[in-house]
């Protein structure tokens, strides 16, 4: 009985390139109301090593992809009384785009189709008349993407599963820039017999990687040496702050310790901003600014003699009858009077005045040195 779909099972596909690589045949589903169409689909297909299952309507379509849990669907975009964008979406609501990609076919070439296409969560898009001797090529093309994406997928996954085992995870780096994990125990055959996890190309970024490199050269020279390297690298989407130190463990074999200082970078930054700031305002404190006054008056003394001598000026704006804010409205408004100051004062700053020239971009061109009674 014909229920819409035909069975793969009844051509044997020959050698292709995921037999030659020992790997599994693909297997792709196509979905279309033309059946000529689906069988020359299907024999393009198997000819290139895959394996091809047929429907000729929607939901035998559906049943083919929940029984034979495909790597792609070909779908066409306009069936008999149904309707591709409706059957995409009904993929997606149990199939994300990187589980099983879908490939829409049409003969429509608007841009508005393509883009509702893509919309309804399609990977690619072809259109008609197919060359059969092409398609092949491009669902391989769609395949190896959706495949080196799911490795990076599982790549983030073993990492993030690492780091929250092991703290202080340690890594072996040998000469060939293979990168391979050590789970326990830093000498032994078991952790040198473990799969690398990738080159150093592989897993960073093009500048991180020559850094780690260039420390892991030195850590080889220097054999009794522990080398350490901070570096800034996003974890999860979020940047990170992290800590790798080198030394070597073989004639071609280094140990790196990695450690994620996040949290401390954020505490020194706070324990700094504290140190110089005042805790109301968020302006610098009296000790920032006699530290910056010490250097100006020292770039001022370096000056004289010199054909353009250096000038500067300094000044000071103090709140009179500040206490009777305070004792009157309280110490909570006086604050906020305060804070609005501050805030006058920072705004109006110009780039010439001197103190506008510091390193930050915050507020912290002008400082407060007052206590309770002045600001």
């Amino acid at each position: 009985m014909n229920q819409g779909y035909d069975d793969a099972s009844m051509d044997s596909p020959t050698a292709g390139s995921a037999l030659q690589s020992g790997a599994p045949d693909p297997v792709v589903v196509a979905i279309d109301d033309d059946a000529m169409l689906l069988r020359a689909a299907k024999k393009a297909l198997t000819s290139a090593g895959m394996v091809c299952h047929t429907a000729t309507t929607g939901e035998a379509g559906l049943r083919l992809i929940r029984e034979h849990a495909p790597d792609l669907v070909l779908l066409d975009l306009v069936l008999v009384g149904e309707d591709g964008f409706t059957i995409c979406r009904e993929i997606r609501r149990t199939w994300s785009p990187e589980e099983l990609p879908v490939v829409m076919v049409t003969g429509l070439e608007d841009l508005a189709s393509i883009q509702a296409a893509y919309q309804a969560g399609a990977n690619d898009f072809l259109t008609k008349p197919l060359h059969w001797k092409h398609l092949p090529y491009r669902i391989q093309h769609v395949l190896q993407a959706n495949r080196a994406f799911k490795a990076l997928q599982d790549s983030t996954r073993t990492l993030r599963s690492i780091f929250a085992a092991h703290p202080d995870p340690i890594f072996t780096v040998d000469a060939q820039d293979a990168v391979t994990l050590v789970h326990s125990g830093i000498r032994g055959e078991d952790n040198a017999l473990r799969p690398p996890l990738g080159t150093l190309d592989e897993l960073l970024p093009k500048d991180l990687a020559a850094q780690v490199r260039e420390h892991c050269r030195l850590a080889l020279a220097t054999p009794a040496e522990v080398l350490s390297l901070e570096f800034t690298h996003p974890f999860e989407n979020e940047p990170h702050f992290w800590e790798a130190r080198f030394i070597a463990s073989a004639e071609d074999r280094v140990l790196v310790m990695v450690r994620d200082i996040t949290e401390r970078k954020a505490f020194e930054q706070q324990i700094r901003h504290m140190a110089y700031h005042d805790a109301l305002t968020g302006l610098w404190n009296r000790h920032a600014l006699s530290t910056t006054l010490e250097r100006i008056f020292q770039d001022i003394l370096r000056s004289e003699g010199t054909p353009y001598p250096k000038t500067a000026a300094l000044l000071y704006l103090d709140l009179d009858n500040f206490k009777r804010i305070n004792d009157t409205l309280g110490h909570s408004l006086g604050d906020d009077l305060l804070k609005v100051v501050a805030s006058r004062i920072a705004e109006v700053l110009r780039p010439s005045d001197v103190l506008a020239r510091a390193e930050s971009s915050d507020v912290e061109s002008v400082a407060r040195i007052g206590g309770t009674n002045s600001a």
